[in-house]
């Protein structure tokens, strides 16, 4: 009686391996733990507490991927980068136009900077979202008016392999799920209930995660990308002008070349008269004193 007891905690821990094990051999695990569960339930008798599963009999069996999903899962994405005349407002626009197409702005940022001709001009990259049908449309109207296309690139990205095996991986594991419930639901005792507990957790995290990822991608199919650079176009060179001859401006230039001349002989004068006096007298001076009494001792002489 005690072994028969144990057999569904056996059989438990059978049902987290085949959850845990590769689709194709964890469907057909989990087709065949169904029957075991079955035949336990008739072999113990109601006697023990112990129901068999009605989802035993009629456990999912593996299926052609192929037929039960024909739909191809393909991730598309386009990139720009346009040359227009006002950066600022075509942001604006193709903002306008994801909304009004049923998408959303992912994220938007510009710029100012300051070009060759000392002017400030607006830079900026926004990214959309909009319905995957129509990502032709969007680009044409992202394109509209557009002084230059710079650079332009579309990627598609299938991934239908991926959500095929992700969503028979979450069937199989849905279906775990509900015959531990019922294990669960059937037990008496309190540590089969923990066990069972624990498992049923641990399956409904990786649930939530296998989830989670086809939302991700199911969301990244019906919605495609566009990530758009918009930049002002660069400036011309300056064409030099061309003036004729004019008195005026030619007194005002010599006017102003008389004064810059008056003003660096001033400046001379000046400099002369701090640096060159206090020199002169350094150095003129005990010249002078020696020439002077030279001449004193020579006048004797010459007597």
């Amino acid at each position: 009686m005690n072994t028969l007891r144990a057999l569904p905690i056996l059989w438990l821990f059978a049902l987290i391996v085949a959850a845990c094990s590769p689709n194709q051999q964890a469907l057909n695990t989990s087709a065949s733990v169904s029957q075991p569960l079955a035949y336990m339930a008739d072999e113990r008798g109601a006697d023990d507490g112990f129901i068999a599963p009605e989802e035993a009999e009629a456990a999912p069996q593996p299926s052609d991927s192929n037929q039960s999903f024909g739909q191809r899962v393909i991730l598309k994405n386009a990139s720009l980068t346009l040359t227009v005349e006002t950066p600022a407002t075509r942001i604006n626009d193709i903002a306008a136009m994801a909304e009004a197409m049923g998408g959303w702005v992912v994220s938007s940022n510009s710029y100012t900077a300051t070009n060759s001709n000392g002017e400030e001009t607006t830079s900026g990259t926004i990214v959309v979202r909009v319905p995957a049908e129509r990502l032709d449309e969007a680009l044409a109207q992202i394109k509209t008016d557009a002084l230059k296309v710079d650079n332009e690139s579309i990627t598609g990205d299938d991934v239908t392999q991926d959500y095929v095996d992700l969503s028979s991986r979450l069937d199989n594991l849905q279906s775990t799920e509900q015959q531990l419930r019922t294990i669960m639901d059937t037990a008496r005792k309190v540590e089969d209930v923990l066990a069972v507990q624990r498992e049923l957790t641990t399956i409904r995290g990786e649930i939530e995660v296998i989830q989670g990822r086809l939302n991700y991608f199911d969301e990244a199919a019906a919605f495609s990308s566009i990530s758009v650079t918009v930049r002002p176009q660069a400036p011309g060179p300056v064409a030099a002008q061309t003036i004729g001859w004019n008195p005026g401006t030619t007194a005002e230039n010599a006017l102003g070349a008389l004064v810059s001349v008056l003003q660096s002989l001033l400046d001379a004068a000046i400099t002369i008269a701090i640096v060159g006096v206090p020199l002169a007298l350094l150095v003129g001076l005990p010249l002078w004193l020696v020439w002077r009494s030279r001449r004193r001792i020579m006048q004797p002489a010459q007597n």
